[in-house]
């Protein structure tokens, strides 16, 4: 009788750690590659749910978010409320503060096959933010697409101001990244989850 009750407690604690697991954490296959070096396409990685829309997100934090035309899509966050973002050629600079390619980590041949994009080689950087250090891949061959940079009121192209309730998101793999150069801000309310190393 003891034995059972025991059994019953044991089940209903692992049932509560289960539900409690699923609710704040998920697992996502990694379905691109706009953010290699950090993450491999086919990659699974796991992600903590935002439960409430007034989260506090970082430059530097990796998020999970929808847009109109793709669910689950994971990018880094750049710049916050307040900040004034430049994209300049390969460089990006927060509040005017360089944050692009600093050094050159590794370069790889398109023969080596690891790091390269639709046949062109990518060399990995670091870059810096709040979170740290983290990796950035760049082709140094494919040209900024410009013209189809998402266009502030006021603003001239290649520069933003992220205003309140919203984050600037930009994919590690630079040259081959939709991000919000390209559709924009993201509405805090509208991130799912976040990514903790």
């Amino acid at each position: 009788m003891k034995f059972k009750r025991y059994k019953l407690v044991a089940i209903g604690m692992i049932a509560l750690a289960i539900s409690y697991t699923s609710v704040r954490y998920e697992v996502v296959k990694i379905e691109s590659d706009s953010m290699q070096p950090t993450f491999k396409e086919g990659e699974f990685i796991t992600l903590k749910r935002t439960l409430f829309s007034s989260n506090t997100f970082v430059r530097g934090q990796i998020i999970k978010f929808n847009t109109p035309s793709k669910p689950n899509v994971l990018k880094r966050v750049i710049g916050i409320a307040g900040d004034m973002v430049l994209i300049s050629g390969k460089e990006t600079y927060i509040n005017k503060k360089n944050i692009g390619h600093f050094e050159l980590i590794e370069r790889h041949l398109v023969s080596h096959g690891e790091h390269n994009q639709d046949g062109y080689p990518l060399s990995v950087y670091y870059s810096e933010l709040d979170t740290g250090r983290f990796n950035i891949a760049l082709t140094g061959v494919v040209p900024e697409y410009t013209d189809n940079y998402f266009i502030q009121s006021g603003m001239p192209e290649g520069q933003w101001y992220v205003p309140d309730n919203y984050v600037f998101v930009m994919g590690d793999n630079r040259d081959f990244s939709y991000d919000s150069r390209y559709f924009g801000f993201i509405p805090i309310e509208q991130i799912q989850a976040y990514y903790e190393p």
